[in-house]
């Protein structure tokens, strides 16, 4: 990505075009090269306007599980320009995690032809993991856009760490992408504040054991909720005070 030339793009037939050779076979071999070349033809591509992309912060992106939050913050102030509308566009994430970033991508998710334990995958295997971490899937179901929009929804800059939430969120990766990140609730911005405030401050002491459980147990109640109240004209304090009343309900009954 260049910040002063027209930013070059994949479109749906472009992203067809990587999905059919993958579904072939044909181009796994090239997630594990130095230098990919998967022969997109030049109609698989679009050009918009300059957007701005600090590739150094892109460059910093680390590999790591446990460092997930920093990567996602990096990329998320790597693009000022990012909108909403723009971060719902597949192909762009598609085009980021197969050219921009695919030496993020591909250490980041190094397990192509291969298991952790060093066994070998078979072809229907490594095409799979690929259309995991490559191909979007929604927000909050494709990696790239995921690690984009849990910081775009938490980050507040009325704190003393505008990231706090972020980090919060970022506690687990099944709690983050499946538990919290599914439920329309959750973009509920009171709600969300008010479960990310809940979390953080009960992490050490009723969710520290069985934690995840907990957690599912804890948006199953407040989905509930939402059968019996007008959701969307709460205030935090009301999600805050709720939760803080049931408390006892998620000690006892989080595995019902």
């Amino acid at each position: 990505m260049h910040m002063a030339e027209s930013q070059r793009l994949l479109t749906d037939t472009g992203v067809d075009h990587l999905s059919d050779i993958l579904n072939d076979g044909n181009s796994i071999q090239q997630y594990v090269s130095l230098n990919p070349q998967f022969g997109v033809p030049q109609s698989g591509f679009c050009y918009l306007r300059p957007f701005h992309v600090d590739e150094e912060k892109l460059k910093k992106m680390v590999q790591k599980a446990d460092s997930d939050v920093e990567s996602a913050i990096l990329l998320y102030e790597a693009m000022p320009d990012m909108n909403c509308l723009f971060a719902s566009h597949g192909p762009f994430w598609t085009h980021l995690s197969h050219f921009e970033l695919f030496d993020y991508m591909t250490k980041r998710w190094p397990n192509i032809i291969k298991n952790s334990d060093d066994t070998p995958k078979d072809v229907i295997q490594s095409i799979n993991y690929i259309k995991k971490y490559w191909f979007y899937h929604g927000p909050m179901n494709s990696w790239l856009s995921s690690l984009w929009w849990s910081v775009y929804m938490t980050k507040d800059d009325n704190r003393d760490d505008p990231y706090e939430m972020t980090r919060v969120l970022f506690y687990q990766e099944d709690m983050r992408t499946r538990t919290l990140g599914t439920y329309m609730i959750f973009r509920h911005e009171p709600a969300r504040g008010a479960i990310l405030e809940f979390i953080r401050d009960n992490r050490e002491g009723i969710l520290k054991n069985d934690f995840q459980d907990k957690v599912r147990y804890l948006m199953k109640v407040l989905n509930l909720l939402g059968g019996s109240e007008q959701l969307a004209y709460m205030d935090k304090d009301f999600f805050i005070n709720y939760l803080n009343n049931r408390k006892d309900d998620i000690i006892t009954h989080y595995k019902d």
